[in-house]
């Protein structure tokens, strides 16, 4: 009988197999309980016709009950069989179509690193960068007229304040490329500020600048040298600091350097940023 069960169950076509076969597989062990059952039924069914010296007639009543009941019993079992089994050890692939792979997270990206500082080299000793940012020191000076001006005001914009005197050989040296830088970058967001601390103020200022050929630099004075103090001098003049738009101290340079050139510019550049 199981192998007519496997033959009903598995022969033609898919299209033509019954509905039965859709049903998903279920564990042989279901099966084989269920057949085991109705076997035992049919070999107790067997065991009830009784002696063969009983009344004839009541006998072939009796066999003819058991002969219907051994068909129903063998319909349900290969009707049991098929809807357990789904099939004689054959699993049917799902129709569904394939769930799609989820699409990768998008990852975010990272923020872009800082542009690192450039690095400066002046005639001597290369530009220095100061780590620790410090705000630039209270300081009052003075314009050309004398009229008092503080440092505080030039806020807002990239400062390279220098600091020099008409004594000095180097900062004479310095003071053109001082000049075509102002007239190259100064403006809105940056300046030079280059602050005379000669004794003699505008008497020895003035001279100098119409000699020198010097017209974009504004005349900043400091009789008093109170800038000297503000900026201790290590190296001695000129001292060139440069200062941020929020007024602190990016880095500076001790002696003289070529301030209008490409590297110069793009410190600069990267100070105004």
């Amino acid at each position: 009988m199981e192998a007519l069960i496997c033959c009903m169950m598995a022969a033609g076509p898919e299209p033509n197999r019954p509905p039965h076969s859709a049903l998903a597989s279920v564990p042989a062990a279901a099966f084989w309980a269920v057949f085991s059952v109705i076997v035992i039924l049919r070999r107790f069914a067997g065991l009830t016709a009784g002696p063969s010296g009983t009344n004839s007639v009541a006998q072939s009543s009796i066999e003819g009950r058991m002969a219907i009941f051994r068909r129903i019993a063998t319909i349900v079992a290969v009707g049991t069989a098929i809807l357990v089994t789904g099939g004689c050890g054959e699993k049917k692939e799902s129709s569904a179509p394939a769930t799609p792979a989820a699409a990768p997270a998008t990852t975010a990206e990272a923020p872009a690193t800082p542009a690192a500082m450039p690095v400066f080299q002046g005639e001597a000793r290369p530009f220095v960068a100061s780590p620790d940012r410090p705000a630039l020191p209270p300081m009052t000076i003075t314009d050309k007229d004398g009229n008092p001006v503080d440092m505080a005001s030039f806020k807002g914009k990239a400062l390279l304040i220098n600091l020099w005197a008409t004594w000095c050989a180097p900062c004479i040296r310095e003071m053109p490329a001082l000049d075509r830088l102002q007239a190259d970058l100064g403006g809105d967001k940056f300046q030079v500020v280059a602050i005379s601390v000669d004794r003699g103020g505008m008497n020895e200022v003035g001279p100098f600048f119409e000699k020198a050929g010097i017209k974009s630099l504004p005349i900043y004075l400091d009789q008093k040298m109170t800038s000297m103090k503000a900026f201790p001098l290590k190296e001695g003049l000129p001292l060139s600091i440069l200062v941020d738009a929020e007024g602190r101290e990016v880095g500076r340079l001790a002696g003289a350097a070529h301030w209008d050139g490409a590297e110069a510019k793009a410190l600069i550049g990267w100070a105004i940023r």
